[in-house]
């Protein structure tokens, strides 16, 4: 969803969730380790570019079936 003018973290703490919005691959990393942490729900919000293009180049690429 690219939608710059909606406020997806102020929604989901006005429902009384916990929300972060990230903006690097240290900050995703931090946030997924905080959340996992948690015993509620917490929203990540990531956005679509340039984040992910740089998110998909540094995850694992799977072993080739021989």
């Amino acid at each position: 969803m690219d939608r710059r003018d909606i406020d997806i973290t102020s929604i989901a703490s006005a429902y009384g969730i916990s929300a972060t919005r990230i903006d690097t691959l240290a900050a995703l990393i931090a946030a997924v380790t905080a959340a996992l942490a948690m015993d509620e729900p917490h929203l990540i919000e990531v956005p679509q570019q340039p984040l992910t293009a740089e998110l998909l180049q540094s995850r694992p690429r799977p072993a080739p079936i021989p």
